[in-house]
């Protein structure tokens, strides 16, 4: 959709805000629809996936025929407890059941973060915390500190050479991650010091500009850079020791002036910068 003639307006920093028009409009909308992150007291067929789940319930219901559930469903009268089991081969799927845990590497994890109304956002496509941290569970067969978590910085490049690293295969596409295999062995080792995101955008007044993200242990710093000419045109520092909620933008601190200059070197080497020794 193109906005005519004075269908927006600029703020001080040159990104794009509503005009009242454009927000008495959405405000029609969320009237009518209620906010998307909210939690109605309702019941959970109240809402369409408690529709989408019921509709399942009663399928499955009309094919009882079609999957030969037996009749007498309940334990024998009398016989004790230790004599049936907790379905775990069902529980568990065919993983299990063939025996291919022990020689499967497993991988879980979400393609990115979500905001639930923080920032006045919903859904992905940003730099924050809440967009570009995600779940990650690696296991693989016989590791002996299974269960263990790390606070280590990983990013999704890095999977592919981990899978090849744990499987014994070669790593010779030039990909850009980094196998963490090493801390799959030892969790709370050193590893490397900052991770990269990014994010495009279009700026009024600028044109399409991406935001180049760091995060290091402590800080996130984003460099906002015009993607003709790579121009920086803004910047983001938050510190998420003392602001977790990313609140407070401090790259303009004269406080933060010398923690802001000291990431700007790592963040100028890149990924290529961060890449940790093996030991």
């Amino acid at each position: 959709m193109f906005q005519g003639r004075g269908e927006a307006q600029v703020i001080a920093n040159g990104w794009r805000t509503d005009t009242r028009a454009q927000q008495e409009r959405k405000q029609k909308k969320k009237t009518a629809l209620g906010p998307v992150w909210a939690s109605p007291d309702v019941p959970d067929n109240g809402l369409p996936d408690g529709k989408t789940a019921d509709e399942a319930v009663k399928a499955i219901e009309k094919s009882r025929e079609k999957f030969a559930v037996a009749k007498f469903q309940q334990s024998p009268v009398g016989s004790p407890a230790s004599a049936l089991h907790a379905n775990s081969e069902l529980r568990a799927y065919a993983l299990v059941q063939n025996v291919l845990l022990e020689k499967t590497v497993v991988v879980l994890w979400g393609d990115h973060g979500w905001h639930l109304g923080d920032h006045g956002l919903c859904h992905k496509h940003t730099d924050f915390e809440r967009a570009t941290r995600v779940p990650l569970f690696f296991s693989v067969p016989g590791q002996e500190t299974a269960g263990c978590s790390s606070a280590a910085l990983t990013e999704y490049v890095d999977l592919f050479p981990t899978l090849a690293d744990v499987c014994g295969l070669p790593n010779s596409l030039g990909v850009k991650g980094v196998s963490f295999a090493p801390l799959l062995g030892n969790p709370g080792r050193p590893w490397k010091q900052t991770a990269f995101s990014q994010s495009r955008r279009q700026a009024l007044g600028i044109g399409p500009v991406m935001g180049y993200s760091m995060r290091t242990e402590r800080c996130r710093l984003t460099l906002w850079l015009t993607r003709d000419a790579g121009e920086e045109v803004d910047a983001e520092l938050f510190d998420y020791e003392k602001d977790p909620a990313e609140t407070d933008n401090l790259d303009k601190s004269t406080a933060h002036a010398k923690v802001v200059a000291d990431l700007r070197a790592p963040f100028a080497r890149g990924w290529r910068g961060a890449v940790p020794v093996r030991r």
